[in-house]
């Protein structure tokens, strides 16, 4: 019997063990850990109801399947397959059910469930990675960082300013002594009107120096950069539900424009329109299976908003 739940719960969320109870699988949305960094993929979690202890014909259907027996033979084995499980629950407290999970019982015959930790189990969803993905940096924190980039460039700024004030002053001091010296040490008699017979300017050897002239190259200091702030853009992730062939229905409309007027009003999660029969039908999910849409349905975030919604086939 084991065996065949697993089997059934790949492709059902309910399978009824006749007289014991039912396990229920339940899809669970993806969401972000903060504390880890990395989504979450959707996944299926089992629960066990057993108040759900009516049969549905699911087990026996499976058993006459496989042991190519008439569905009475295969209830009848069901039958005493789970009359054993159960003597078995009540004699240890305690039934394994493989896969998914364990079923105890405690000293005033109350049950309990621990699921199993198995992701084949879950097909559609055992596949999708759970990524490690970084969050985008808050505005405050770059338009903090722009800011002391800004006044960084400003003092250095204004220290190339008093920089290139400072040459410029030692400059013209250089040049004034220089020229102060040099008339200081020319020959009396060159300030004469008329000068005697000497008419050859003797120079002294240590004049000669300070009459060289100074050339100054003043280089010109290069322009500020200028930077610009990039605004940080958000990525979209648009999904294409063209090639579904199920869709979870939350509203029908006889024009588009109502359609679109009703998406416009409820931006909590993504709709789209499904045209079909003259009806502009908006869904909130889609999918291959008619499963994997009730599956969505069920979830948190569809269940809370449209709890009258309805499965359409394309």
């Amino acid at each position: 019997m084991i065996t065949h739940i697993e089997f059934l719960l790949q492709t059902h969320d309910c399978v009824v063990i006749p007289g014991l109870g039912a396990v229920l699988a339940h899809g669970v949305a993806p969401r972000y850990v903060a504390e880890e960094g990395r989504w979450i993929a959707p996944r299926r979690v089992f629960s066990f109801n057993p108040a759900l202890s009516r049969t549905d014909g699911l087990l026996a259907d499976s058993v006459a399947r496989k042991r190519q027996i008439s569905k009475d033979a295969a209830a009848s084995e069901v039958r005493k397959a789970v009359e054993s499980m159960r003597r078995m629950l009540e004699a240890e407290h305690r039934l394994d059910l493989g896969a998914v999970g364990v079923l105890e019982m405690n000293g005033e015959n109350l049950l309990s469930f621990t699921p199993g930790k198995c992701d084949w189990l879950s097909p559609g969803t055992m596949w999708l990675p759970s990524p490690t993905v970084g969050l985008l940096p808050k505005a405050s924190d770059i338009v903090r960082k722009h800011e002391a980039i800004d006044r960084r460039r400003d003092v250095s700024g204004i220290m190339k300013r008093v920089a290139q004030i400072a040459a410029c002053v030692a400059v013209m001091v250089g040049l004034g002594w220089a020229a102060v010296r040099n008339i200081a040490d020319v020959s009396g008699e060159q300030f004469a009107s008329i000068a005697p017979a000497h008419t050859d300017n003797v120079v002294e050897p240590g004049i000669m120096a300070d009459n060289t002239p100074i050339v100054v190259i003043l280089a010109k200091a290069p322009a500020d950069e200028v930077i610009e702030n990039t605004p940080v853009k958000q990525a979209v992730s648009v999904t294409d539900n063209k090639s579904d062939s199920y869709f979870l229905i939350v509203g029908s409309f006889n024009t588009r424009n109502e359609a679109e007027k009703y998406i416009s009003q409820h931006t909590e999660i993504p709709l789209g329109i499904l045209e079909k029969d003259g009806r502009y039908r908006v869904y909130a999910a889609g999918g291959s299976t008619a499963a994997e849409v009730y599956a969505a349905a069920r979830s948190e975030t569809i269940s809370s908003r449209y709890p009258d919604s309805w499965v359409c086939r394309k």
